[in-house]
């Protein structure tokens, strides 16, 4: 495929120009400024552009990419593999990103995302305090707590508090067994 082929697939959008440039580069590796800057728009492909094409950090796809909390959470753990502080604010925003991002990228305490979406989501501030920060979590022990009569009736809202009290030692095992056999 010509250059010029996939100027024009760029300018019917950015997927078609992303598919052309992958899928083409292997055989031409051409960058062209107006391919990039049609795939530069859109946060997904700018980040699968970022780590198949580019293969490293691209500052013109980043503008996009911030705008994602899943881009923003791959481009730091794919692409740059280390903390991506530019993306941050959007990635709390989001408590699947949050989690991974603490996780996989920050390998500890992700505060933004504590803040924000972490403390919302039950099962991912449940797999947060267990599998990251691996310490009792306060306010999701009090969200815990303050949940209506209906929502801790759902079996897998006590199963994770239930696995949350175990895990951090705040049932007897007696307790636990009775509990969970519906006693």
């Amino acid at each position: 495929m010509h250059p010029n082929d996939i100027y024009e697939a760029a300018k019917r959008g950015y997927r078609v120009a992303y598919h052309n440039a992958i899928h083409n580069g292997k055989l031409m590796p051409i960058r062209t400024p107006q391919v990039e800057s049609a795939i530069s728009k859109h946060p997904h492909y700018a980040g699968l552009y970022a780590k198949y094409m580019i293969q490293g950090r691209w500052e013109l796809g980043e503008e996009s990419i911030i705008q994602c909390p899943e881009s923003s959470y791959a481009y730091a753990y794919d692409v740059i593999q280390q903390p991506f502080p530019e993306g941050e604010s959007i990635i709390a925003t989001d408590s699947f990103s949050s989690y991974h991002y603490a996780r996989d990228v920050l390998y500890g305490r992700f505060i933004q995302g504590e803040q924000n979406s972490l403390a919302i989501d039950l099962y991912y501030g449940y797999l947060y305090a267990t599998d990251v920060i691996n310490t009792r979590w306060l306010v999701l022990e009090e969200k815990f707590k303050n949940l209506s009569s209906h929502e801790e009736e759902e079996p897998c809202i006590k199963l994770l508090w239930n696995n949350y009290q175990s895990h951090f030692g705040l049932l007897d095992e007696y307790q636990l067994c009775w509990e969970q056999e519906g006693f």
